[in-house]
């Protein structure tokens, strides 16, 4: 009876078609029930809503936990990025010296530069793109371009907002980072001691 309420569930979706079931599974015998009857011949009842139901809502006081553990979670994927800008400026500055420092600083600038006025530029086009869908322009509101639209500005939300700003304290990290530990490189680097 299960597998014959199963089938008739997914085939209520629409374009969703039931699947054979095995035939070693014991389902198979419930399968070949005509939609709208059950086993004993009575009529199924039919039971209509108007969209299926995909997920509960979060309580209220489930917001919090639900907050602290995004939090928690970006907050640790964010400590490796971190670590490497001050990392990265010592052990080029120990190994290669100033000039490797230096080379590391005007490479780590110029692209940082070039890919945050991109993500600037890309978020805040993908922003008024949606903003010029819904004035009512390829179908507005509702329409495929719309929804597309609003995928699109998921995307270019973060760009212009804080993924490319990000990259600017990147750069002035790193410069910090190098100007603080200048000595210690012109000193004791490799290229210092006349090993490397």
């Amino acid at each position: 009876m299960r597998a014959g309420l199963l089938i008739r569930v997914a085939a209520a979706f629409r374009g969703v078609t039931a699947a054979p079931m095995p035939a070693g599974s014991g389902l198979a015998p419930l399968a070949d029930v005509p939609d709208g009857e059950r086993r004993d011949g009575r009529p199924e009842p039919v039971i209509r809503r108007k969209r299926p139901v995909i997920a509960m809502p979060v309580l209220p006081r489930r917001r919090d936990e639900v907050r602290q553990t995004s939090t928690k979670a970006a907050q640790q994927e964010m400590v490796l990025p971190s670590v490497l800008a001050l990392v990265v400026p010592l052990a080029v500055g120990m190994l290669l010296g100033v000039g490797g420092v230096l080379g590391l600083l005007v490479g780590g600038l110029t692209t940082g530069f070039c890919v945050a006025i991109f993500m600037a530029n890309a978020g805040g086009a993908w922003d008024n793109a949606k903003k010029h869908i819904e004035s009512g322009v390829h179908g507005g509101k509702g329409s495929d371009a719309h929804k597309a639209a609003v995928v699109g500005d998921t995307v270019g939300d973060p760009f212009k907002d804080t993924s490319g700003p990000s990259l600017n304290i990147l750069v002035k990290l790193m410069s910090m980072v190098s100007v603080v530990l200048a000595g210690l490189v012109v000193r004791y680097s490799l290229e210092a001691l006349g090993i490397f």
